[in-house]
């Protein structure tokens, strides 16, 4: 008789399985949404997102990629958080930072959170502004205000406002 190859049930299943689960393309992410406050570019950033991970598998794709190239071009996101939806959907979503202070040192400005740290150069003329009369040098990431501080200036600023002074800067030496 000629020669007659069998494959058990449960081999077909689990090769059916493995073919399913990584090489058809029913797992493959097609879609991404982005939910996004105003500080970071919509279309931008979904183009990012895009590239990176449309048409990998989705149990496979490794978001870290994406997550730091973000991270990078965009100094105001605090956190990216990614879910996977199955089949093929991806959700991202980029939490911001709020600039609260500007810093004035080495004639140049810098953004500063609510957490205290450096997030970029820039002006924003409706933020508390603090002048560095020693003018030391600071840098993106750079934690240079403690919490308390930073809440403290706004709680000020606000009661001077409430009794009609206008504050135009702070100055600090150390």
């Amino acid at each position: 008789p000629p020669f007659i190859f069998t494959v058990p049930d449960y081999h077909a299943l689990f090769l059916g399985l493995i073919y399913l689960l990584f090489l058809s393309p029913i797992f493959k992410i097609k879609d991404v949404e982005l939910s996004v406050t105003s500080q970071v570019n919509h279309d931008q950033a979904l183009a990012l997102i895009k590239q990176n991970a449309v048409g990998k598998n989705i149990f496979f794709w490794d978001k870290s990629g994406i997550e730091k190239e973000i991270q990078d071009k965009y100094s105001l996101v605090a956190d990216l958080l990614i879910y996977k939806g199955l089949p093929n959907t991806i959700k991202v979503v980029i939490q911001e930072t709020t600039p609260k202070i500007e810093w004035v040192t080495n004639s140049k400005i810098y953004l500063i959170d609510d957490q205290g740290q450096v997030i970029k150069e820039g002006v924003d003329d409706k933020l508390i502004k603090i002048v560095d009369t020693k003018n030391l040098p600071i840098n993106p990431g750079d934690r240079i205000l403690p919490v308390f501080f930073i809440n403290f200036l706004g709680d000020f600023t606000s009661q001077a406002q409430n009794f009609g002074l206008k504050i135009k800067n702070f100055s600090v030496s150390e």
